[in-house]
């Protein structure tokens, strides 16, 4: 996780992850990485994802 924070009660987090390489070394496992990581701060209830790519394709 490259970006996180939340607001006054830690109830609700914006989590990011930043890729900055070319789009064909990009996959889904990263997103489900990301996905894992975030369920690990504690008392967040609501999270919203946010992956930040230099390019990206239709697949990703």
């Amino acid at each position: 996780m490259d970006v996180v924070t939340s607001n006054h009660d830690d109830s609700e987090a914006i989590v990011g992850e930043c890729k900055w390489r070319s789009a064909d070394k990009l996959n889904h496992e990263m997103i489900n990485t990301l996905i894992a990581r975030a369920a690990l701060l504690p008392k967040v209830r609501k999270t919203y994802l946010y992956f930040f790519v230099k390019e990206a394709t239709d697949n990703f």
